[in-house]
């Protein structure tokens, strides 16, 4: 019963008091990043998923492209 009802509702659970908890620094970076950089702050990847469909995923932008 543990690990079919309460596991993923406590996951669930914390992860949403994460996200409110860290959404104003997540917005802040955001925010830094557009001013610095005058480029979005995030981009797309495709990924390979279950059995092989593709899914598309948000990134933050993570260096320059200097290196």
């Amino acid at each position: 019963m543990y690990m079919r009802i309460c596991k993923p509702v406590i996951s669930s659970l914390f992860a949403g008091i994460a996200l409110v908890i860290l959404s104003p620094l997540l917005l802040t970076i955001s925010v830094l990043l557009l001013l610095f950089t005058r480029k979005s702050p995030f981009f797309l990847q495709t990924r390979v998923g279950y059995q092989g469909k593709l899914f598309k995923i948000i990134k933050y932008q993570n260096d320059d492209g200097c290196a």
